[in-house]
């Protein structure tokens, strides 16, 4: 009697340490498991780990599929995954703290850490290029997967990131600046190897490994203990197989792959994982958990940890066009959402939200206080279209419901 009577205690001692964070919204279980369900059934996706945090609570967080389904092996709830251009946001919060030190001032030239990075304009100029809009992605370089497959950047043989062979970060951005710009700095917007710019520029004004400046200011404070560039081999055990679609249903990558995306596709290397000597790229390099991300993107959200007055999640490009489409503007982290209505999105004003070429996607929400992120080993539905899209709106409609509840009440 004294036993079970222990049990029942240490059971509802468990249940009021966890009850808080397992309190869903209005049917929000229900709806993601069977958005998540009918994605790997239907091929959609290989395998996920997704986390949706409210108010600071975790209201869902489910690992589901395979992390390598040729061994039938399971996606586990610290499974690590490639980030890809979630990269980005990590190292923008890195280089705005070091604004804040007085390290960095995001309106000087990148030439006083990058004195070689020199591209010029289509009629021979140089212009000044600024930390501000290497950032923004308005400082008129391009990436290799939005041009066609005779384009500049392929002539001189750039890599974003995802396929280094062998070259250094040097290297690439020598070949970078040897291509025109694509306009005027501070003139547009596009999409670009900026953020990588950026890292090395960290590199140099820290004297130390990008993933050490970013461990110092940003993994370190956070507890993101898994955050690598290049995984160990406990962390190698935990990596996700990578896929990509094909008619056919997902296919593991080669070693080399080509992806189907845009103009002429991204081209991924995924061992470079496992390879030390390869650069971090500050725009694609990076591999991590889901929950590991969920924290930051929740200090985001807070700017807590030495976070406050970074200036995170407002729109910083104007009126400019971006690749997110109408609604859309662009901050130091990702798109900022201007126009909900146009956007065609139940997510609020304000809202801010980007993904990663391996299968991901994350948005954070300050309006509704909410932080999602998808963690997919499938490129590119895991990152954009139906999928991602179904979770989001999954997520709104529980909230909606929630607030219909309370007011009938």
């Amino acid at each position: 009697m004294k036993k079970n009577l222990a049990r029942f205690s240490l059971a509802l001692a468990c249940l009021l340490v966890y009850a808080p964070q397992s309190i869903a919204l209005e049917g929000l279980k229900e709806k993601l498991d069977k958005i998540i369900d009918q994605a790997i059934s239907d091929k959609t996706i290989v395998g996920t780990v997704l986390v949706v945090k409210r108010d600071g609570k975790t209201v869902y967080k489910r690992a589901a599929g395979l992390a390598d389904k040729e061994n039938n092996l399971a996606v586990r709830e610290n499974e690590m995954f490639r980030l890809a251009s979630m990269t980005k946001p990590l190292v923008a919060a890195c280089a705005l703290r070091m604004a804040q030190e007085g390290i960095f001032n995001l309106d000087e030239p990148i030439t006083k850490w990058l004195p070689y990075f020199t591209p010029k304009t289509a009629d021979g100029k140089t212009p000044v290029i600024t930390i501000r809009q290497l950032l923004t992605h308005t400082s008129g370089l391009g990436y290799v997967f939005m041009e066609d497959v005779e384009g500049p950047y392929h002539k001189a043989k750039v890599t974003d990131g995802l396929a280094q062979e062998g070259i250094s970060q040097e290297e690439n951005l020598k070949r970078l600046v040897s291509v025109p710009l694509l306009f005027e700095p501070g003139s547009a917007w596009h999409y670009s190897l900026g953020i990588d710019v950026v890292g090395a520029a960290i590199e140099k004004a820290t004297g130390k490994s990008l993933q050490e400046a970013i461990k110092s200011r940003i993994s370190g404070p956070l507890a993101m203990k898994d955050l690598t560039f290049t995984v160990s081999k406990d962390q190698a055990r935990r990596l996700a197989v990578p896929y990509f679609n094909t008619p056919n249903g997902p296919q593991k990558m080669a070693d080399k792959q080509l992806v189907p995306f845009s103009k002429s596709g991204f081209t991924i290397c995924p061992g470079q994982a496992f390879n030390s000597a390869c650069y971090q790229s500050g725009g694609s390099g990076m591999i991590d958990t889901a929950s590991d991300y969920a924290n930051f993107l929740e200090t985001m959200r807070l700017g807590g940890n030495n976070f406050q007055n970074l200036d995170m999640l407002s729109n910083k490009v104007g009126n400019y066009s971006i690749s997110m489409g109408p609604g859309w503007g662009f901050g130091f982290t990702g798109a900022v959402l201007k126009d909900p209505q146009a956007a065609k999105t139940p997510q609020a004003t304000g809202t801010v939200q980007w993904g990663g070429a391996t299968g991901n996607q994350w948005f954070v929400d300050p309006v509704n206080k909410i932080s999602v992120v998808s963690l997919t080993n499938t490129t590119t539905a895991g990152m954009q279209g139906p999928y991602p899209n179904a979770l989001r709106d999954a997520i709104y409609e529980s909230i909606a419901q929630e607030e219909t509840k309370k007011v009938s009440n």
